[in-house]
């Protein structure tokens, strides 16, 4: 019931959904950055193909959805860096005065080394004991709850000040269903 983003937009998720409808807040998003130790350019056609090749073939919504995905990020000017995800967390996780600073990932942290995330863990924790009600952080995660025994993805939100760690739904890891729980 509820609709976010650009009601025009070539990309539109739908998942099934279960539970009661996420909050309907406006939301401004002031900047954007990212890191990937090899980030490919979705306005390169190589490098779409490239992307493209690691779905499933006989998925033609998944295929569809990159598409549309790969088509929007072509045109975006969002930066993504070259580089440790630890290294980028302990850069730009800083609370900022007038303005909410989200770190979210999806799918991503089992694949970090333990370093990796036991280092973007302390600076999350270090950086949210200076948030403020003017400057909060957040951790924003769409992960499993347990790589050695998955099942499917946790959406968890952890905001400072402080700290609280709440489960938002549980999805599938594709996307294709959320139970809201929150």
């Amino acid at each position: 019931g509820v609709l976010a983003g650009d009601p025009q937009s070539a990309l539109v998720l739908a998942p099934r959904w279960g539970g009661a409808p996420p909050p309907d807040v406006p939301l401004r998003i002031a900047s954007r950055a990212g890191v990937d130790l090899n980030p490919l350019d979705p306005s390169n056609p190589a490098d779409r193909v490239r992307l493209l090749s690691y779905v499933w073939p006989d998925q033609p919504e998944r295929l569809a959805r990159m598409r549309a995905a790969l088509a929007i990020a072509g045109q975006s000017a969002v930066q993504i860096d070259a580089g440790d995800a630890a290294d980028f967390v302990e850069r730009h996780a800083v609370p900022t005065a007038g303005m909410a600073t989200v770190v979210m990932h999806s799918i991503a942290f089992q694949y970090f080394p333990a370093d990796t995330q036991a280092r973007i863990a302390a600076q999350l924790g270090s950086a949210g004991a200076t948030a403020t009600a003017d400057a909060p952080l957040a951790w924003l995660r769409y992960e499993m709850s347990d790589p050695a025994n998955p099942s499917f993805p946790e959406l968890r939100l952890t905001l400072w000040p402080g700290g609280r760690d709440r489960l938002l739904a549980v999805g599938h890891a594709h996307g294709a269903s959320i139970g809201w729980r929150a």
